[in-house]
């Protein structure tokens, strides 16, 4: 083998094992629940509409939807029972049962485009993009759409029934 041939051997192997190596970003067990109720409830021929509820085991009253980009500490300061959050740019879910924290959620750490998890879901807040926290009750129904994204579909939920702005922290300001 010639020179050359062994460099464009030794570049196709890192190449090779960069692809390799890339992470396969995973849905969270939540988004894999409402995926599945996703499934069983909407065509896209019409219009659809979930209740987040209907796709969950667990007691719950209230839901809380950080942005990407806060840090457990900043989750904290807005809602202080929640704490556990790892990742800083994962979408984070507080789910609430009177006041006491009774499960998270973090969905991987994506850059919206080429890594985004097909299935993943984006909360659309209408209102305002300036939210931290968004803070739904159990009973919020929300119109599902869908939208296709380079690795598959992902869905967008906003509420449907919110009889007021489900904004409840703007830029790190303490609601509590």
């Amino acid at each position: 083998m010639g020179f050359t041939t062994q460099r464009l051997i030794i570049v196709i192997l890192i190449a090779w094992l960069a692809a390799a190596c890339e992470p396969e970003l995973e849905l969270s067990s939540f988004d894999k629940d409402v995926d599945a109720l996703i499934g069983k409830r909407c065509t896209f021929e019409e219009p659809c509409q979930i209740r987040i509820g209907e796709a969950t085991n667990f007691d719950w009253d209230e839901m809380y939807v950080f942005r990407p980009g806060i840090v457990n500490g900043e989750a904290q300061s807005i809602i202080p029972a929640v704490k556990g959050f790892k990742g800083e740019f994962n979408r984070k879910i507080a789910f609430m049962n009177q006041g006491q924290l009774v499960r998270i959620d973090e969905a991987a750490s994506v850059i919206e485009g080429e890594h985004t998890p097909p299935g993943m879901l984006f909360f659309d807040n209408e209102e305002s993009e300036n939210s931290d926290c968004l803070r739904y009750s159990r009973n919020a129904v929300f119109r599902v759409t869908r939208e296709k994204w380079i690795r598959g579909n992902v869905y967008f939920l906003a509420c449907a029934n919110c009889e007021s702005s489900p904004v409840f922290a703007q830029f790190g300001a303490s609601s509590r």
